[in-house]
């Protein structure tokens, strides 16, 4: 699967699209954005994202899993974190 399937804005550089993906999906959570929100939702700290993404770049495949079930696929689907690693339907 392609990132170009689902598309992100052009300033965005493509060593921070996962960053860019796990912030909209924090303001789809919840309007105040916040990161630590969306963590706490998904079941870990309140630092679970800030860790995943500060370390790696981006979060693991449980995590996708995890937030598309909390948002819902037809919102957020787990191929728009990482389309790289999921194949979309």
């Amino acid at each position: 699967m392609s990132a170009e399937k689902f598309p992100v804005p052009a300033w965005v550089k493509p060593e921070q699209r996962a960053e860019f993906a796990v912030r909209l999906a924090a303001f789809y959570h919840d309007k105040s954005g916040s990161l630590g929100k969306l963590s706490v939702a998904l079941g870990g700290s309140s630092s679970m994202l800030h860790m995943q993404l500060n370390t790696t770049g981006t979060i693991t495949v449980n995590t996708c899993i995890k937030i598309e079930e909390l948002l819902g696929r037809d919102v957020f689907p787990r191929e728009f974190l990482r389309p790289y690693i999921f194949v979309a339907e």
